[in-house]
């Protein structure tokens, strides 16, 4: 289908449009709870609903649903979680996108090799190497010419685009109105941009006028009410407003003005404090965990006690439970020591404290863990199915995958069994169904245990491009999700070159037959030239490819854009630079531009403004326009973490990257910089200095590690305590051991992913011949030893 349309055919197509909108969801139409539809019509599983409408399975039959659960329209894309903007929901078909009314109706045929959601009557979308936008007024696309771009959120007018780096700020018709010279944009408000210059931000409007100089470290602005603004200052933030009066010092670790317009959180010394709208402290009890419980009600932790704050009286009332998670589906799990329950959001116990681990609740289920056996229960606690699982995986659109004794099978939401328990493995692919293993063989089953690809394959896995690699046979290819063949089954290898939604590009993947690689662009579905002995990966341009010992920049098309003639390329991923040499090295975008000549001994790129460089056997930091910000004077520059690390005659120090010195150039090492304190070595002894060059401890200890949300590791004489950022010892120097637990939703002790989003909770020690656990106030907190020992050594129980 085309995507342009006669006059008529346009205003035919507006009045059906909102004609399907009042056709499909009635003004008096009831609203029935998910809880309800689920019971009425037996559906496996219901996506979330948007603008009134939502996706819905039984077996593997999708469909849409009203809001009172009715059966509106199939869904035969292999998109599933749909979710309708602007009247219309982007599908994909066979790795094409394209576009569907209220109604089900194909408003624009699947035909972009990218699509995403409609905001503010604009969708981003990509067709044949071209990024653009699809316009909702005449789905036209229009292509945009820019290395990236985005659609914001809060104004309907303009776009983020970058190029070369550099962000700027257009509107619809294609003019700038910011023009693209910032290090970074960032778009809260309708009428508000964070800008990044260098190492300084500011405020702006959308007429490029500056509102707040670019003077702080960092800003960020809150979303509703009169615009304020949390800033950052010589380490520390504070709170201002559009004229720039201090309303809350310069003294905290964070403030959050974003979390809502009701109240401010601050984090002071690990924790956190609450003010209300003016800006006055509802309590002095440091927490370090909030959840909301309600739209008047927030719920408070550390390590003492839970509690809940009343957001417009700011009352506190203590609870008896020592944890408790986020609300889910209106449940929220308790811990009691090492067990869990859960309760309801009036704070009722509806599951008693006695399972091991548990997972949150979701479409009124949540999977419960008791002396090893997993359970599926409801709401009120009652198990789903009556015998209990071995294993189990989290609901994948109302399908379970469990495991009884050796075998894996599928149950659905109600416990019904869907496939047999026959399986060595099951793995789920996102809105298709689960690769199954059995016996050293693979196949793909849909939601309704019915076979895709049968149990044949050597190995499946699913590609991010919304495909299956498999091989078989020794053999490679490449299936659609509906089981078609992409690649044929006849390849040595085939791996994905680095396609990316937004990316402008097809589905393209790199192919060898024997040691010569080709590329082969799904959408062609013909056998491409083999030429190469190798090729990189591709992101919004060139990819690096080699021929005899000689690399050259090529497109997806295997044309080339810098000519095979350079002894050495590399690239830095998620930047658009490539650094080439040949006796010496320059820079080039992955358009084949060359940005600095080469002319350098090495090119390290390391930021979008950034290139730490070496000439005349000396570093030094220059940016794309090769302006020097760093002179060319260090045996070593190292740039980790925001700061600039350099060695000068055998010596360390920190400089800023306009070569402002924060640390002097007189340590024997300077290890790694967290929290703005670095850790310093002169001689054999560690201490720790602020990047402004205060010493925070004295340069005395045998080893150290780097202060890490307020506290860091130090050791003397083989024992180990701790030392808050201020430089105090909060836990004495007396342990043989000391490790670290951080808090986490589910009261778990090991952080999951990255600690850099976690909190301390506590330190478990070793003492003499006891281990126990000490709070972040270095007191006893649990498993203590005899109160003589804890005295001996200045140790106090926990209150």
């Amino acid at each position: 289908m085309q995507n342009t349309y006669p006059a008529c055919a346009f205003f035919l197509m507006i009045i059906l449009t909102a004609c399907s909108k009042r056709s499909a969801l009635p003004p008096d139409e009831p609203f029935i709870s998910r809880e309800k539809i689920y019971a009425q019509f037996n559906y496996d599983w219901i996506g979330s609903f948007s603008e009134g409408l939502a996706p819905a399975r039984i077996g593997a039959d999708f469909f849409v649903i009203g809001r009172d659960g009715r059966r509106l329209f199939d869904n035969p894309y292999d998109s599933k979680r749909i979710n309708f903007h602007d009247g219309l929901v982007n599908v994909r078909k066979d790795g094409r996108y394209g576009y569907i009314d209220r109604r089900g109706r194909e408003i624009i045929a699947p035909q972009f090799s990218t699509g995403a959601r409609f905001i503010h009557g604009r969708a981003r979308a990509a067709r044949d190497g071209q990024s653009g936008l699809i316009r909702r007024s005449d789905l036209r696309f229009d292509p945009i010419d820019y290395d990236w771009y985005t659609l914001l959120l809060g104004n309907r007018q303009y776009l983020p685009v970058v190029r070369n780096g550099k962000f700027g700020i257009m509107r619809p018709d294609k003019q700038l109105v910011v023009p693209i010279q910032y290090d970074f944009l960032l778009a809260h408000r309708e009428d508000l941009l964070i800008a990044r210059s260098g190492a300084r931000s500011g405020l702006l409007n959308y007429r490029n006028d500056t509102l707040i100089p670019f003077i702080y470290e960092s800003l960020q602005v809150n979303r509703e009410g009169p615009p304020l603004l949390s800033a950052k200052k010589e380490g520390k933030w504070g709170l201002i407003n559009l004229e720039q009066d201090v309303l809350l010092p310069f003294i905290y670790d964070e403030i959050y003005p974003r979390d809502s317009g009701r109240y401010f959180r601050v984090k002071k010394d690990g924790g956190y404090q609450f003010l209300n709208q003016k800006l006055e402290y509802w309590t002095d009890t440091v927490y370090n965990w909030v959840s909301p419980v309600g739209p008047e009600t927030l719920l408070l932790m550390n390590n003492r006690q839970s509690v809940l704050l009343d957001l417009q009286s700011g009352q506190i009332t203590p609870l008896p439970y020592s944890h408790i998670q986020h609300f889910r589906d209106g449940v929220a799990f308790l811990r009691e020591g090492d067990r869990y329950g859960a309760v309801n959001r009036d704070l009722e116990v509806i599951i008693p404290p006695e399972y091991d681990r548990v997972q949150s609740f979701f479409d009124g289920l949540a999977w419960v863990v008791r002396d090893g056996q997993h359970y599926l229960i409801d709401r009120r606690g009652d198990p789903i199915h009556p015998e209990p699982f071995d294993d189990a995986h989290y609901s994948h659109l109302g399908i379970m995958p469990v495991k009884r004794g050796d075998a894996w099978g599928l149950i659905n939401r109600r416990g019904e069994v869907v496939t047999e328990f026959i399986y060595d493995q099951i793995k789920t692919v996102d809105e298709v169904g689960f690769i199954v293993g059995k016996d050293r063989k693979n196949g793909l089953i849909n939601f309704g245990g019915e076979w895709i690809l049968p149990l044949e394959y050597n190995y499946l896995a699913e590609e991010k491009t919304g495909h299956i690699l498999a091989e078989k046979d020794g053999k490679f290819g490449l299936y659609f999700f509906s089981g078609k063949p992409a690649i044929p089954l006849e390849y040595d290898g085939v791996r994905n070159l680095g396609y990316r939604f937004g990316s402008g590009y097809p589905a393209h993947f790199r192919v060898n037959k024997g040691t010569v690689y080709g590329i082969y662009n799904v959408e062609q579905a013909e056998e491409p030239p083999f030429r190469f002995q190798s090729i990189g990966s591709i992101r919004d341009g060139g990819m690096i490819a080699r021929i005899e010992g000689q690399y050259g920049l090529i497109d997806y098309r295997g044309t080339e854009i810098l000519p095979l003639e350079y002894s050495r390329m590399i690239e830095k991923e998620d930047y658009n630079w490539i650094v080439l040499c040949r006796e010496k090295c320059g820079l080039s975008d992955r358009a084949g531009n060359i940005k600095i000549p080469l002319e350098y001994e090495e090119l390290d790129f390391l930021q979008p403004a950034f290139i730490r460089a070496r000439r005349d056997g000396r570093w030094g930091l220059i940016t794309i326009d090769e302006t020097v910000r760093i002179p060319f004077e260090y045996e070593e520059l190292v740039i980790s973490g925001g700061y600039t690390r350099v060695r000068q005659d055998g010596k360390w120090g920190i400089v800023n990257r306009f070569h402002e010195t924060l640390v002097p150039i007189a340590y024997d090492q300077i290890g790694r910089v967290s929290d703005g304190i670095a850790c310093v070595r002169r001689g054999e002894q560690w201490g720790f200095v602020d990047t402004t060059g205060v010493s925070i401890t004295a340069i005395q200890y045998d080893g150290v590690r780097a202060i890490f949300k307020g506290f860091g590791m130090v050791e003397k004489d083989g024992k180990y305590g701790m030392v808050n950022d201020r430089g105090e010892e909060v836990i004495p120097i007396v342990f043989t051991d000391i490790k670290v637990s951080y808090d986490r939703p589910d009261g778990g002790d090991d952080p999951p992913g990255s600690v850099r989003s976690q909190e301390f909770r506590s330190f478990k020690v070793k003492l003499e011949n006891y281990t126990f656990i000490l709070d972040r106030n270095g007191d006893c907190a649990a498993d203590c030893p005899p109160p003589a020992v804890l005295e001996q050594y200045g140790i106090k129980p926990a209150r």
